[in-house]
C-alpha cells in the first residue's frame, strides 16, 4: 500500500509540473477562451469538441488572487493523484493481490488473510529460499512422485509382485523409479522415506544427486506414524514425530533435501471427526510446518479426510470445510509462511463404500470449498489420491483445470499409489522389465502433468489411460 500512495503521490506532482503552466502558480492565470455553444451546429457536437483552449498571453489580461492559483494547483494535483492511484493498484503486484485476497474472502468478518504481525516468523532466516523451492515444485505441468512408503509398506508392495521385499530389493525399486528416462519433465519433487533419502543407486550416486541432476528436488517424509487418541471412538488418530523434529529437519537439510511431507488424518463415521481430532490435526501440522520452515524445508501439510466410509460427497464437503478453515487460521497464527509451504488435500469425494459421483462435480465441490477456505497466496495444492483409481485421480484433476482455469494456486497431484501401481505390475520384479516399468511411470506422470494443465483431452484422452490397474484403496490406510 505504501508504495501506491508513493506513486500516487508522485503522478500528483507530474500533473502539476507537465499540466500547471508556471504562471498558474507564481504570475497572473492565463486567459482562457472558450467557444461559444452557438459555434458548434448541435448539442452533441459541442458535448465532443473540445471546450477550452488555453494558452499564456504575452502580457496578463487579469490579475487573478493567490487563493485561485492556489486552487488551481490543487486541482492539477488531486487529478493527478487520482490518475496515478488508479494506475497503480490496477498494475501493481501487492495492489493485484489485494484485490484477489479480496475477492476469495470468505466474508469481509472473517478474510482468509490474517493480520499475522504478532505472530512469530519462523521462516525468517530462509524465506527467499524457501519462495523458490516452493514455486518450482509448483511449475506448470509438473507434480510430486510420493515414493515415501516406510519400509514396511514397501516390502509389501514387493511381496504382492512375487518378491521378498528386502532392503536391497526396495532400494533397487527406487533406483529404478528415479533413474527412469525424461521423469523430470512432469516431476518436480520425489518424497523420500528417511532410509531412501541416504540411499544411492549401483553406481554410487547418492539419490539425492540422481534426482538434484535431472532438475527434481528430493523430500522427506518427516512424521513418525499414527496413533490412536486415547477416549475417542472409530479409532481417531494423532501423529508422532513432533518432539525432535528440528534437530530432523536440519540434518534432512545438510544431507540436500528442501521439502518435507507430514500426513495427518480424519476420519467421518456417525460420531467423528471429533472436535478433538480436528483440532490435534491441524494444531500440529502447523508446528511442523513452522518447524519445518525454521530449518529451511518448505512443509507440505496433508490433513487428509479419509475415503474410509459411506458417507456422501455432501457430508466429505462439511467435514472438510471445517478442517480447512482451521487448518489456515492455525497455519497462520504460527506465523507460516504461505508463499512458502505447500498444501496436500484430499479432494472432496465419497466415501469409499458409497456410490461415485462425476469428475465434474468432485471438481467443482473441492475448488468451491477450497476458495472459502484457502489463501490465494499459497505456492501450490498438491492433492493426493486417497486411494483412487490411477485413471479416476488424473481425470480428477483434469476436471479441476476445465473448473478453474484461473485458479489463484498452481493445482497440481502428488501421488503415490497412482503414480506406482501399474509400474509395480509392468516390473514385476524382473530385470528385463524395468524399461517397461520406467516407460509406464513416464507414461503415467505424462497424463497427469498434461491433466494439470487441462490438456489430457481429445484425441489423447480417447487413447485410453496408460494404466493397468483399477481400484487402488485399502481401507485404514497407513505407510
Amino acid at each position: 500500500m505504501s508504495r501506491i500512495l508513493l506513486a500516487a503521490g508522485a503522478g500528483a506532482l507530474t500533473f502539476v509540473a507537465l499540466f500547471a503552466p508556471p504562471v498558474e502558480l507564481f504570475a497572473p492565470q492565463p486567459a482562457v477562451l472558450s467557444r461559444p455553444a452557438a459555434d458548434f451546429g448541435s448539442v452533441a457536437q459541442q458535448r465532443v469538441a473540445p471546450q477550452q483552449v488555453m494558452y499564456v498571453q504575452p502580457e496578463p489580461v487579469q490579475q487573478q488572487s493567490q487563493s485561485q492559483d492556489f486552487g488551481s494547483a490543487l486541482g492539477y494535483g488531486a487529478m493527478g493523484f487520482g490518475v496515478a492511484l488508479a494506475a497503480a493498484s490496477f498494475f501493481m503486484p501487492e495492489a493485484g493481490k489485494e484485490r484477489r485476497i479480496a475477492m476469495f474472502a470468505t466474508t469481509a468478518e472473517s478474510p482468509l488473510i490474517m493480520d499475522t504481525s504478532k505472530a512469530p516468523k519462523p521462516w525468517l532466516k530462509f524465506k527467499d529460499e524457501l519462495m523458490k523451492t516452493a514455486s518450482a515444485i509448483a511449475s506448470p505441468g509438473k507434480g510430486i512422485l510420493a515414493s515415501d512408503e516406510s519400509t514396511g509398506t514397501c516390502m509389501s508392495r514387493l511381496k504382492d509382485i512375487g518378491m521378498e521385499g528386502t532392503v536391497e530389493e526396495q532400494r533397487g525399486y527406487r533406483q529404478m523409479l528415479y533413474s527412469t528416462p525424461g521423469l523430470s519433465e512432469h516431476i518436480s519433487g520425489a518424497i523420500m522415506f528417511e532410509k531412501t533419502l541416504y540411499e544411492s543407486n549401483d553406481a554410487g550416486v547418492p539419490f539425492v544427486k540422481l534426482l538434484g541432476d535431472q532438475g527434481i528436488l528430493a523430500g522427506i517424509k518427516v512424521d513418525k506414524g499414527l496413533k490412536k487418541i486415547d477416549g475417542t471412538n472409530d479409532g481417531e488418530t494423532w501423529t508422532a514425530g513432533l518432539d525432535d523434529l528440528k534437530e530432523r529437519c536440519a540434518k534432512y537439510y545438510e544431507q540436500g533435501a528442501r521439502f518435507a511431507k507430514w500426513r495427518n488424518v480424519v476420519y467421518i463415521t456417525d460420531s467423528t471427526p471429533s472436535d478433538a481430532a480436528i483440532l490435534d490435526c491441524v494444531t500440529t501440522l502447523a508446528q511442523y510446518a513452522a518447524t519445518c520452515q525454521s530449518e529451511g524445508l518448505v512443509p507440505i501439510v496433508e490433513p487428509e479426510v479419509s475415503l474410509d466410509g459411506d458417507h456422501d460427497i455432501e457430508t466429505c464437503k462439511e467435514v472438510t470445510r471445517r478442517v480447512w478453515k482451521m487448518q489456515y487460521e492455525v497455519l497462520q497464527q504460527y506465523g507460516v509462511l504461505m508463499e512458502g509451504m505447500l498444501f496436500k488435500p484430499a479432494m472432496i469425494v465419497p466415501g469409499a463404500d458409497a456410490p461415485k459421483e462425476s469428475a465434474q462435480k468432485v471438481a467443482k465441490y473441492t475448488l468451491d470449498v477450497m476458495k472459502e477456505t484457502v489463501p490465494p497466496t499459497m505456492a501450490g495444492i498438491t492433492f493426493l489420491s486417497g486411494g483412487q483409481s490411477e485413471e479416476e485421480a488424473t481425470l480428477h484433476i483434469q476436471a479441476m483445470a476445465e473448473y478453474m482455469p484461473d485458479a489463484p494456486w498452481n493445482v497440481s497431484f502428488s501421488f503415490a499409489r497412482a503414480l506406482q501401481s501399474s509400474v509395480l505390475k509392468t516390473w514385476g520384479g524382473k530385470k528385463e522389465n524395468e524399461q517397461k516399468a520406467q516407460e509406464m511411470l513416464r507414461a503415467i506422470c505424462q497424463v497427469n502433468g498434461l491433466a494439470q494443465m487441462g490438456k489430457y483431452t481429445g484425441e489423447l484422452a480417447a487413447r485410453g489411460h496408460p494404466s493397468t490397474t483399477g481400484s487402488l484403496y485399502e481401507k485404514g490406510y497407513q505407510y
